[in-house]
């Protein structure tokens, strides 16, 4: 009896509503530390994503699916057992970081547009904390909420899916990608009548 009386009860709503703050501000801390060393890569990233939406979610869903094929495919031959659980360690501990990364490199690519849609220019850290504690905030929130937790764990997905597919294209943050160029059919010049002379 005094154990109980003793003891704090919190409901289990309030512990994922806190939960889902703390990771929110977890995250917001990290993307800030990242992004005063790495915030070229990080643009490089949320560019990618910007222009290339589904090139990158296709490539990251390729990868997705690939990463454990082949390392299935390393099991299966006895010799490469070894082998096949280092590399499903590395291929994990990489994803994880791309995952991270890209996701980080869009909540800035959020908080640059939020700084530029109330006329302000704020540093990139500042910018990607704000962000990322915004995107990580609604994603968690949403996923609290039943009936809609399916369809924001479909968008974290995609979201996830097309960060590691950027990191990928751009060598995490190496390499810069351009826009798909649009290409416009060209109509000939349509003849003119001519008068006979």
């Amino acid at each position: 009896w005094i154990n109980r009386a003793l003891s704090v009860h919190i409901p289990d709503p309030l512990l994922a509503v806190g939960s889902a703050f703390t990771q929110s501000v977890g995250l917001a801390l990290l993307a800030m530390l990242l992004m005063l060393f790495l915030a070229p890569y990080a643009n490089r990233i949320a560019h990618a994503v910007t222009v290339q939406p589904l090139t990158a979610g296709g490539l990251g869903l390729l990868t997705l699916i690939a990463a454990p094929i082949a390392i299935f495919l390393m099991i299966i031959t006895i010799i490469l057992i070894p082998v096949a659980i280092i590399a499903a360690v590395i291929i994990a501990f990489a994803l994880i970081v791309a995952g991270v990364f890209g996701w980080i490199a869009i909540g800035y690519e959020i908080g640059e547009r939020f700084t530029k849609a109330i006329h302000q220019t704020w540093h990139p850290a500042f910018a990607a904390g704000l962000g990322v504690f915004g995107l990580t905030l609604v994603a968690k929130a949403l996923a609290i909420v039943p009936g809609v937790n399916c369809i924001s764990g479909l968008a974290v997905i995609l979201i996830i899916m097309a960060s590691i597919g950027a990191v990928i294209m751009t060598r995490f943050g190496v390499e810069m990608v351009s826009a798909p160029v649009k290409t416009t059919a060209i109509t000939p010049p349509t003849p003119t009548d001519q008068n006979p002379g």
